[in-house]
């Protein structure tokens, strides 16, 4: 019996989804917006991303805009960008 050197595409790919989901988001922002970058499932992760950054300048998050599904078109390899203005509470 041979021994097997290959895993195969199979772990593979998981590997890379489990990646792609667990990555978070990017964040770009100044004092007065920010812009997340984020997986296209997971608005919640924006909504929060942008919170901490407008917080850092004392200031709350009002949520702009969402851009359309950007990516591959496999479902977890989608992502958004979602614009938020860092306003006085």
């Amino acid at each position: 019996m041979k021994p097997r050197t290959s895993l195969g595409a199979g772990p593979v790919i998981a590997v890379l989804a489990a990646a792609v989901l667990m990555a978070g988001c990017a964040v770009d922002g100044d004092a007065k917006e920010v812009a997340v970058e984020h997986p296209a499932n997971q608005f919640l992760v924006a909504e929060v991303e942008a919170r901490d950054h407008c917080a850092w300048f004392g200031k709350r998050a009002r949520h702009l805009k969402t851009s359309p599904k950007k990516g591959f078109g496999l479902f977890v390899l989608t992502s958004r960008v979602s614009l938020f203005a860092c306003e006085a509470p």
